[in-house]
C-alpha cells in the first residue's frame, strides 16, 4: 500500500489555488468609487494612496485581489457592466449629496 506524505510545499499549493469570490455588484460599484475619491484626493503622494486604497479594502473586509477580480469578471458582461456603472453613479451621487449637504 502506497503511503501519502503531507507536506508543507503541497499545503501552498492546495492554499494558492483558492478561488476568489466574486463581490457582489452594489458593494462592487461602492469600493469603486470610493478608490477613485481616494485617487484623486491622493493623486500627487503615492503613500498616502496606497494608504487610502487600502483603507477602502479594508473597509470593505476585500483584497485588492479580490476587487481586480470582481472587476475583471463583471466586465466581460455588457449587462454586469452597465449596471456597475449606473449603481457606481448613484452612489457618487448620493456622496455628493451629503457634501452639498454639509455646505
Amino acid at each position: 500500500m502506497k503511503k501519502f506524505i503531507f507536506s508543507p510545499a503541497l499545503l501552498l499549493i492546495l492554499l494558492g489555488c483558492s478561488t476568489q469570490s466574486e463581490i457582489p455588484l452594489e458593494k462592487l460599484a461602492k469600493i469603486h468609487v470610493d478608490l477613485m475619491v481616494v485617487q484623486q484626493y491622493h493623486a500627487d503622494n503615492s503613500d498616502s494612496l496606497k494608504i487610502g486604497e487600502q483603507q477602502v479594502f479594508e473597509k470593505y473586509n476585500i483584497t485588492k485581489e479580490n476587487y481586480d477580480y470582481s472587476l475583471k469578471q463583471n466586465s466581460e458582461s455588457k449587462e454586469k457592466w452597465e449596471e456597475f456603472f449606473k449603481l457606481s453613479l448613484a452612489y457618487l451621487d448620493s456622496l455628493k449629496a451629503k457634501t452639498d449637504s454639509l455646505n
